[in-house]
């Protein structure tokens, strides 16, 4: 999990006006489910910004507050941060998309950077020369964090002026190793997720992970539903059901993927009333420390072929504390309808 650590009041955090994010639009088993889910905290709030909603940072993690804001020792970084339970990682808030600021421990900079240049990213990390201090929130001690750099080796920009593709599907397939700069190659993308072994497959070994054959989100979607009794099977289960049901899965809430892979969430269910529906989203995954992992995700701006530098990096808490989930806060916007489904994906 995640700690929100809140800047003091004379700082208050700021927005960037010109951030907007788009994205790209357009029978009950009688199992003995057991639910594991906390009881959401806090209601979503929404900021309304031209055409398209950003959900506000959502207060719904532990918050340093006014008697241990921070301080020298304490997470100066003079903005609004979320720090990682093991104070590893800590990423800006310049609004509820994140920022390009993120800090990390030296030894995480390096690790994040191997594996991202070993499944053949275009994303690079390296240390830069800021640096923030404090404690730890899960009490291992006080951690030290230098400045995250990223680097896209195909456009050979770095720093808070990388440029990437405006387009999650492509920025996202060029972090996990797919487009090699090109944005391209979807159809090498495959979501993945658990299914119990029955059968012969029980005594030959075969993995519990599946694969699915589609490479667009909702199509994965479709092949995860089927493959696991049908989506009129699940739409009957009640919500603890169907959450206990995506906890075995590893999706939605549950979905946990490794630094070089990915999240794509799949808009489904009935649309929000006055809200913009987009299709799906794509987000790739920089870094994990615990039960935390940070992305880096761009978004379209009805310019197919542009780049921008209106990224951002975020950080996402595990299913274990509500409302700080990947899936938990981009269905908290409203654009991808009531029922959208979240898989963890990665190259084919």
């Amino acid at each position: 999990m995640y700690e929100q650590v809140e800047k003091p009041k004379e700082n208050e955090s700021r927005v960037v006006a010109n951030s907007v994010a788009q994205k790209k639009s357009d029978g009950k088993q009688g199992l003995g489910f057991v639910n594991n889910r906390p009881k959401p905290s806090l209601q979503h709030k929404i900021l309304m910004q031209g055409d398209f909603v950003r959900p506000k940072v959502i207060q719904c993690y532990t918050v340093v507050t006014p008697t241990n804001n921070q301080s020298v020792d304490n997470w100066n970084a003079t903005k609004d941060l979320r720090l990682a339970d093991d104070g590893q990682i800590a990423v800006a808030q310049d609004s509820s998309y994140g920022s390009h600021d993120m800090w990390a421990t030296a030894a995480l900079i390096t690790s994040a950077n191997n594996v991202l240049k070993g499944k053949k990213s275009v994303m690079r990390l390296s240390a830069g020369g800021d640096q923030i201090n404090g404690p730890a929130p899960d009490g291992t001690g006080a951690k030290t964090l230098v400045q995250v750099v990223p680097e896209n080796v195909a456009t050979k920009t770095k720093g808070t002026k990388m440029t990437l593709w405006a387009d999650c599907g492509r920025s996202g397939r060029d972090i996990m190793g797919v487009g090699k700069g090109t944005g391209g190659n979807g159809r090498k993308m495959t979501g993945v997720y658990n299914k119990d072994r029955t059968g012969f497959s029980k005594f030959i070994g075969r993995s519990k992970e599946r694969k699915t054959s589609a490479s667009d989100p909702r199509n994965m979607s479709t092949e995860i539903y089927q493959s696991l009794g049908g989506k009129a099977s699940y739409d009957l289960l009640s919500p603890d059901e169907k959450d206990a049901f995506d906890q075995k899965a590893g999706i939605n809430r549950y979905a946990e993927p490794s630094i070089g892979e990915g999240y794509t969430m799949a808009s489904g269910g009935a649309k929000y009333p006055g809200k913009t529906t987009w299709n799906f989203h794509w987000a790739g995954v920089v870094m994990v420390s615990g039960g935390d992992r940070v992305t880096l995700e761009n978004f379209a701006t009805g310019v197919a072929i542009e780049k921008n530098d209106k990224w951002d990096f975020q950080m996402y808490g595990p299913a274990t504390k509500a409302d700080q989930t990947f899936h938990d806060q981009h269905k908290a916007g409203k654009q991808h309808g009531q029922a959208p489904m979240t898989v963890p994906v990665k190259k084919r």
